[in-house]
């Protein structure tokens, strides 16, 4: 018989199922060997630029769709030997091409969840390549099961939040203020001194003689005027600090429970 299909993994990201696909390459599995089956083509990007493989994804229903791309894929490898209807959904075609039926489930349903999954393309003289898978599913037969097991992570977001504002405005605020400043001003003194001896005058005798003397003093005058006396700059920086977020998470572990049957008492042999 031609070639079968057999799951190489269910892998949680794209990274994850770039570098399994490098790894089957360095392993001799040709591009045409290699199917990629997602739900979403925007999971599946990078994976078709670096790999070139055969990709089916960017659907609104990955198990009929995908279906259909898979038989068109076994075709073609098989050279028209292999046939199969094109009814049934991901987990039929991947029982007619080989796989178990408990993979095929998982694997359906691996992918609804938004995971990836790698298939190849099998001879029934080649042996199953040495890769393990991340956290997906394995070649198994059906005498195997395995039991995924989860845990609960934290995941924090980050947002901007207002926590207050800064407003400046000015006011006038009035206050006294006093400043002493010198000033002059002529002050009238009259002194009478008596003259011995004087000189002969022989001018008449006059009446009614005014002396005019002008007395000057200085006057202030209060003017203001705006003068710049002190700047105030305000702006933000940014701080960066360390908040530590505890909660409570969950996971599953495996309990290995086994039974022993009761032993069955032997019966004495009767003489």
């Amino acid at each position: 018989m031609g070639a079968r299909k057999r799951v190489a993994g269910i892998f949680h990201s794209e990274q994850e199922a770039i570098h399994a696909i490098k790894g089957l390459k360095r392993q001799g599995y040709r591009e045409t060997d290699i199917l990629v089956v997602a739900k979403d083509s925007n999971d599946t990007l990078q994976l078709g630029t670096e790999t070139n493989v055969m990709i089916e994804a960017g659907t609104p229903d990955v198990s009929s769709l995908a279906g259909v791309m898979i038989d068109s894929f076994l075709t073609m490898m098989t050279g028209g030997m292999i046939s199969t209807p094109q009814a049934g959904g991901l987990t039929s075609k991947l029982v007619r091409m080989g796989i178990q039926n408990f993979t095929a489930k998982q694997c359906e349903m691996d992918v609804k969840e938004g995971k990836i999954l790698v298939l190849i393309d099998m001879g029934e003289t080649q042996t199953i390549p040495s890769y393990t898978t991340v956290g997906g599913v394995s070649n198994e037969t059906e005498e195997h099961r395995s039991v995924q097991l989860r845990e609960e992570k934290l995941d924090v977001r980050k947002e901007h939040v207002q926590t207050g504002e800064v407003q400046l405005r000015k006011e006038i605020v009035e206050e006294l203020r006093t400043i002493q400043v010198p000033v002059m001003r002529e002050e009238v003194y009259v002194e009478r001194r008596p003259v011995i001896d004087g000189q002969y005058d022989c001018s008449p005798l006059t009446e009614n003689e005014i002396i005019r003397i002008p007395i000057i003093e200085e006057r202030i005058e209060v003017t203001k005027r705006p003068v710049v006396v002190e700047e105030i700059i305000i702006g933000k920086r940014k701080i960066q600090e360390i908040k530590e977020m505890t909660d409570t998470v969950r996971k599953e572990e495996a309990q290995i429970e086994q039974s022993e049957l009761p032993a069955v008492p032997e019966l004495a042999d009767s003489e």
